[in-house]
């Protein structure tokens, strides 16, 4: 029994720990600085908490006399955006100052929030001694000049040897032992083997690195993902920058001050060295259906009716969900592979997140299938593919989806299906002759009687009105057997449907979402009229397929330039806000022009 107690006791105990631990995690008081800064240069000492809160006492760090304290302690509430949430954080900001060169502590410091007591732990600090970053101030009329070695830009590459398509992040760097500049104007490199796509910096951050035995400011200035397009030693030219530096100056009389003689400018003009990479082909064995994908990617695909029933003539929405990272600009709808027994309209684009993090673009990217049954029983939606190449493991894959069965009944807004032979009704009735020893009815001539003129008339119309609708039926189901025949004459209708979404998207200034479904737009209606793979859209076989169904040369030329120069701007922002609606007109003319 004792023992019984005393397990429970320490169960308790250990519960109750537990608890407090959780309970403490809940808030946290972080402190940030950096832990190393050269003399004479200025930092912050941050305490923060995440939320907003009614704050308590302060207990405020020792401070070496070595760092003093410019500004501070300033209470400030902050709003951070992260993953498309947003987070509070309550900050206690010290502006100080590195005198001399020394190892210098900052104490603990406590913040009472509420009823509990955070502790926030004690920081050292390297001061280090570094040539050029106090600067000293230029004699009375002494012009600035800046060595190339005191000021230069450094590009980087995450990878130097990448496949086709895949992903390159180069980043540029500004080293400087200048730390009062501006950038006046940058000229990025001008490639034509890759296709690039810039990363927007949200602040410059400066930060400190010893090249050489002296210590230098440091800032990431640029980053842009480069793809490259083709195989082989491919190279990304220099960038070009631009910078305004200012120093200090000693005047010897008022007139100079006065005469804004105080402060000493000149411009810099820098260059990065050039970056080579080696860029591997694709290796063979790429699956069917494979369209210059390269990343990691994941399918989830989903059935819902409004009741949930299925019915034929009913519409149903299939949502297929891709998820994952890569050249993310080539990922386009996939086919769903259905059988005469569907009927499949333009899927729509509802959702594509996207986010370039970690040297590569992901994405969420959601599109809506609207699919009518029309035929009865139990039907399969089979598994949808994306296959993609993946560096990480220099294979090809395929993501699929997991097949659909579903049980269709017959609706009330289709045809009904013919029954077997046999199957009548059980309130049918048998027709009974008259018996002979009866006579039979006698009536009156009259046209709508069986001997009357009108009475054959109705009934031969009544049969040429079955044999056209025989006709008719029988036509439709040929056409929808035909698949080619069948995209061919929708092709029209359905392009000329989404050119005018287009034109709404265009006239709401949604510039991103009406350029993809511009470059969906073209590609759909040239495969369905001219009975086209997706893996036929490159240029040179597009071209060669396109002659060969007659199309003038002209007007194949005229095909190509419009998908290159909208398959551009999906990469890069619209320098020119008129060329959308002229492609918009231009696809129209040629659609007109095919009819």
């Amino acid at each position: 029994m004792l023992r019984l107690r005393t397990s429970i006791q320490r169960t308790l105990l250990t519960l109750t720990w537990l608890c407090a631990v959780a309970f403490a995690g809940l808030a946290q008081l972080t402190v940030i600085v950096p832990p190393q800064v050269a003399e004479g240069e200025t930092f912050r000492l941050v305490y923060r908490v995440a939320g907003a809160h009614e704050l308590g006492a302060f207990t405020a760090p020792q401070i070496a006399s070595e760092l003093k304290v410019l500004y501070g302690p300033q209470l400030n509430v902050l709003h951070e955006m992260r993953g498309g949430t947003s987070k509070e954080y309550t900050t206690i900001t010290y502006t100080l100052q590195a005198s001399k060169a020394g190892s210098y502590a900052i104490s603990a410091a406590q913040l009472r929030v509420g009823q509990r007591s955070l502790m926030a732990l004690s920081k050292r600090v390297q001061v280090v001694k570094a040539q050029g970053l106090s600067q000293q101030s230029l004699a009375s009329g002494e012009a600035l000049r800046i060595a190339d070695r005191d000021m230069y830009m450094r590009a980087v590459v995450s990878s130097q040897s990448v496949y086709t398509q895949q992903p390159v992040l180069v980043s540029l760097y500004l080293y400087s032992r200048y730390g009062n500049l501006a950038g006046v104007d940058r000229k990025p490199p001008e490639v034509t083997d890759f296709v690039t796509k810039e990363i927007p910096l949200q602040r410059t951050t400066w930060g400190t690195e010893r090249v050489g035995g002296r210590l230098m400011y440091k800032a990431l200035i640029w980053q842009i993902l480069a793809y490259p397009q083709r195989s082989g030693e491919l190279i990304i030219p220099s960038f070009e920058y631009e910078f305004q530096v200012a120093v200090n100056r000693n005047v010897d009389n008022e007139e100079d001050l006065f005469a804004n003689k105080a402060v000493a400018t000149t411009h810099k003009k820098l260059h990065s060295q050039p970056l080579k990479l080696t860029v591997r082909p694709l290796p063979e064995g790429a699956p069917e259906g494979y369209d210059q994908l390269v990343g990691s990617f994941q399918v989830q695909g989903t059935l819902s009716a409004p009741d949930p029933t299925y019915e034929t003539g009913r519409a149903m929405t299939y949502r297929l969900d891709i998820t994952g990272r890569g050249n993310v600009s080539l990922l386009l709808a996939p086919e769903l592979g259905l059988s005469d027994k569907f009927e499949v309209y333009e899927p729509q684009l509802i959702r594509d997140d996207q986010e370039v993090r970690n040297g590569n673009t992901e994405v969420h990217r959601t599109y809506e299938y609207t699919i009518i049954p029309h035929a009865t029983g139990q039907q399969t939606l089979p598994a949808v593919s994306l296959p993609y190449f993946d560096p990480a493991t220099s294979s090809y894959r395929t993501a699929t989806t997991a097949p659909i069965r579903i049980e269709v009944a017959q609706g009330s807004n289709d045809v009904p299906q013919v029954g077997k032979a046999g199957e009548a009704g059980t309130n049918s009735q048998r027709y009974a002759p008259y018996p002979y020893e009866a006579p039979a009815p006698m009536s009156g001539w009259h046209p709508w009687s069986r001997a009357g003129w009108a009475y054959w008339l109705l009934y031969l119309l009544l049969i040429i009105a079955g044999g056209v609708a025989y006709r008719i039926i029988r036509s439709g189901q040929r056409l929808r057997a035909d698949h080619v025949a069948y995209h061919k004459k929708r092709s029209t209708p359905m392009a000329e449907q989404q050119i005018q979404a287009i034109r709404q998207l265009v006239k709401a200034g949604q510039q991103t979402e009406a350029t993809t479904r511009l470059y969906a737009t073209i590609t759909q209606y040239l495969q369905d009229r001219y009975a086209l793979t997706t893996s036929s859209l490159t240029r040179q076989q597009l071209a060669s397929a396109l002659k060969q169904q007659g199309v003038a040369d002209a007007e194949v030329n005229v095909w190509l330039t419009l998908l290159s120069e909208v398959e551009l701007t999906r990469y890069a922002p619209l320098q020119d806000g008129d060329s959308l609606p002229r492609w918009v007109d231009q696809l129209e003319q040629l659609i007109s022009q095919s009819r």
